[in-house]
């Protein structure tokens, strides 16, 4: 009778048709227990992993810069090394005589 209830009609009848029946399962507020539970799971898991992964990396980087400090500081300590022996033999080289 009404062209409005006729086309919401309409649109129910469709979705009946297209998606089947409401499941009958489905608790008050919307969550299906059973049917979201693998999904919770999964993301805790994913989760805690993520966690791990990130945890391991800080680690790792954090022993990583120790290492590489340690091993600037020796740098430094060769290159200093280095320019006293080369500022030496400048010098001895200056005290030596010429040979003709």
């Amino acid at each position: 009778k009404n062209p409005f209830h006729r086309r919401k009609l309409t649109l129910k009848t469709m979705d009946l048709i297209l998606f089947g029946p409401p499941p009958k399962n489905i608790s008050q507020s919307g969550f299906y227990f059973a049917r979201d539970l693998p999904i919770i799971v999964a993301l805790v898991i994913a989760s805690a992993f993520a966690v791990a992964l990130f945890g391991l990396n800080y680690q790792f980087s954090r022993r990583l810069s120790n290492a590489t400090s340690g091993n600037y500081d020796r740098l430094s300590r060769a290159e200093l090394t280095l320019r006293e022996l080369q500022h030496e033999l400048l010098r001895l080289k200056d005290l030596e005589p010429p040979i003709p």
